[in-house]
């Protein structure tokens, strides 16, 4: 019996066989860790905008005792506090509706535009624009009850960013913080956050939205008017709220739409 024939051309193709073996096990390698490193960075700015959401919510269930639903032009000082008895004669329609409209009129109609123009001039490397931005709402911001724990949770926040040396954009921001150029309001600021790790914007939004209105919630106690059931239930109804006011509101800013990540 004669040995059976060894294919010449699987010999002669062997090495290159290899060496394609090789650079594919390499390729496949810096994929994975390219993946990797894009996990790592979507992760931790996952992360970073949850520790900024937090101090959001703690901002306004603080700030939450400083209003009185029903009464749409008072205001009480920072020190202040709503006592009980106050609460317990609001009904569960003036808190329904004060709630709605702070919903529209102060999220949606004032701070969304801010985070969507902030998100957009760091997209874009626009410090100048962002820290002009900064000064607008400050002067808006002048006279809400809480206006320096809006920018002090702004400012902890935005040192967050410092180790970005190579961000010009943050760098000059923080700069301009410094020296007393601009506030760091926490709107602005969360929009930085989302353009630094390029969360996507309706995501963003609906979370700032939120932890926002949540963050009232949590401060307010429980009366006749207002029970947990129906908190459970005003926060289930506010998705598809923000939802429409989504579409209403992001054709208004088509240069950042269509730029930055938008799902």
């Amino acid at each position: 019996m004669q040995p059976s024939k060894v294919d010449s051309s699987f010999v002669a193709g062997r090495p290159t066989a290899v060496r394609l073996a090789c650079l594919l096990g390499r390729l496949v390698m810096r994929i994975k860790q390219t993946g990797n490193a894009m996990t790592s960075e979507s992760l931790r700015g996952k992360q970073e905008l949850t520790h900024l959401l937090g101090d959001v919510r703690t901002l306004m269930a603080w700030l939450g005792g400083a209003w009185i639903p029903g009464d749409h032009s008072r205001d009480l000082s920072e020190s202040e506090r709503v006592s009980s008895a106050v609460w317990a004669s609001v009904t569960k329609l003036a808190l329904m509706d004060w709630l709605k409209r702070y919903e529209h009129e102060v999220v949606v109609m004032g701070e969304w535009p801010v985070v969507i123009q902030s998100f957009g001039h760091v997209q874009a490397g626009e410090a100048r624009e962002l820290i002009a931005l900064d000064k607008a709402w400050g002067r808006r911001m002048s006279d809400w009850p809480g206006s320096e724990a809006s920018f002090r949770v702004g400012q902890r926040q935005l040192n967050r960013l410092r180790p970005m040396r190579d961000h010009r954009t943050v760098q000059r921001y923080l700069n301009a913080v410094e020296v007393g150029e601009a506030r760091a309001w926490h709107p602005v600021v969360y929009g930085v956050f989302l353009g630094v790790y390029g969360i996507p914007l309706r995501q963003g939004l609906m979370r700032f939205a939120e932890q926002t209105l949540g963050g009232i919630l949590d401060r307010l106690p429980e009366t006749p008017g207002l029970t947990v059931t129906t908190q459970n239930q005003w926060m289930r109804d506010l998705q598809p709220r923000l939802a429409h006011e989504l579409q209403s509101i992001l054709p208004a800013f088509p240069q950042v739409v269509n730029a930055g990540p938008v799902q």
